[in-house]
């Protein structure tokens, strides 16, 4: 007997819910700085997979068949595209597997590489707002004001985070000497 997808899902949710609380009960014991950034981290994830368990058993009461089963249905897309030879399906087929490859694994690692090395170069409050705004032109093909919209608002939130509440000192990058306002 195969497990269903949405079980599978649902227990792994569960588990990490179960392990997220468990490092959200620990932190309380520490003393007010150690338990800082456990209890920021953890709290927001806790809220986040209650959310998603919740959606998950809406979407079985009401037989959602997105619920835990994306890709068994993006394959039934694919076929179902494939068959049909029409211009208008072929380019949308083409379009979904270019988005499909460039978040392969490889894909993906490109991109927290390009992060990573744009964190370094230029430090956090600049290549946040500029990977969030790339991330979003390629994958999201979102208008630009949208984009600057969330780019900006990424920077101020991480800023009024980081440096305002919990008074710690971005890294700056390479760069950081030659900008001395970051």
């Amino acid at each position: 007997m195969r497990i269903p997808r949405y079980v599978l899902a649902w227990l792994f949710v569960t588990a990490l819910g179960v392990i997220v609380a468990w490092m959200v009960l620990e932190a309380l014991g520490f003393s007010e700085t150690a338990r800082t950034v456990p209890l920021v981290i953890g709290i927001p994830t806790l809220v986040l997979i209650v959310i998603q368990i919740i959606r998950d058993g809406i979407g079985v009461v009401r037989s959602d068949p997105t619920v835990g089963a994306v890709s068994e249905i993006e394959q039934d897309r694919y076929a179902r595209a494939a068959a049909d030879q029409r211009e208008a399906a072929a380019t949308a087929v083409a379009r979904e597997v270019a988005a499909d490859r460039s978040t392969s694994m490889l894909g993906a690692m490109a991109w927290v590489g390009a992060l990573a090395l744009l964190i370094w170069l230029a430090g956090l409050l600049i290549a946040i707002p500029v990977f969030t705004a790339a991330f979003m032109k390629i994958f999201g093909r979102e208008r630009w004001t949208t984009i600057a919209a969330f780019a900006v608002g990424t920077a101020v939130a991480v800023y009024a985070f980081f440096t305002l509440v919990l008074d710690v000192r971005l890294y700056s990058g390479l760069f950081g000497d030659a900008m001395p306002w970051l």
